[in-house]
């Protein structure tokens, strides 16, 4: 199993990025080390730029740069794109993201399982994020054995963390490149596509070709309190959006390093002293 992390920089940003990304520092170190406690070595795949801006200064036991080819309409296709290097079982968890237990070793260690993500979201729910996204590309997800209309249960998955075994990675590829052509071709109408050609296929293909599907934030947890609730019970945290930018979330992240990992504090001084110091931020 490999863990990975992915990021790019696009020169026109990203809904998941603050306009200073040396920001990112932060969240990305919290999360590798949490990720590095559990499951030893972690590899980070990005472009050069993103590397150059920060990526360099986190100790990432493996670098890969793949440059980026995507538009910026489809931000999140880079992650999908990292994914695919990993010739493997996978687990690919974003950089704000954190842990503080062992969350992944039912996936990892049992083979019933097929794919992992954060949590399957309640349907009342979703369609505030997907509308009625599969009603209305109907047509489009039968004719490309995605799913069919009778299937779903208007639920779909959010993929903070995203596990796929190596023997159910084809399906899930598939599903995603055909809906990723379907949106840029005009064919598949809907708001939030590019999420959605991410984390709701995940849902969709689990459901068609009945594959396992284990949810860290298990689903009777979100339904009894909400994600953020569950995610306190369970030890996990993903910071969203711009979250991870304020000047509180920063200093609770500091705090969780010097008392989590307090050998590793000093890097936060040296990156805050030699980078930020000198961009003035």
């Amino acid at each position: 199993m490999k863990i990975i992390q992915s990021f790019a920089q696009f020169k026109e940003g990203s809904p998941y990025s603050n306009k200073n990304v040396f920001l990112n520092f932060y969240s990305f170190y919290l999360s590798y080390l949490t990720l590095n406690k559990y499951y030893g070595n972690v590899t980070m795949i990005c472009n050069e730029e993103a590397y150059d801006s920060f990526i360099k200064y986190i100790p990432y036991d493996e670098i890969i740069i793949k440059e980026n080819k995507n538009d910026i309409n489809f931000w999140n296709a880079y992650k999908i794109d990292a994914i695919k290097l990993i010739d493997d079982d996978i687990i690919h968890v974003d950089s704000d993201v954190f842990i503080f237990d062992d969350l992944f070793s039912e996936f990892i260690n049992n083979d019933y399982w097929d794919i992992m993500v954060q949590d399957i979201t309640p349907a009342k729910d979703s369609f505030i994020v997907m509308g009625d996204f599969v009603k209305d590309n109907e047509k489009f997800l039968s004719e490309n054995n995605i799913i069919y209309l009778n299937e779903y249960d208007n639920r779909f998955t959010s993929c903070g963390t995203l596990g796929i075994k190596k023997r159910v990675r084809d399906i899930y590829f598939n599903a995603v490149d055909k809906l990723h052509t379907g949106i840029k071709n005009g064919v598949v109408i809907g708001k939030n596509l590019s999420i959605l050609m991410e984390e709701l296929t995940v849902y969709l293909v689990s459901i068609h070709y009945n594959l396992k599907l284990y949810d860290i934030l298990t689903h009777d947890l979100i339904v009894k309190y909400n994600k953020s609730r569950a995610g306190d019970i369970k030890k996990y945290t993903h910071l969203w959006f711009g979250y991870k930018f304020t000047d509180r979330n920063i200093m609770l992240m500091k705090n969780k390093v010097r008392q989590e990992f307090p050998h590793n504090y000093s890097l936060i001084d040296k990156y805050e002293m030699e980078v930020l110091n000198e961009i003035k931020i």
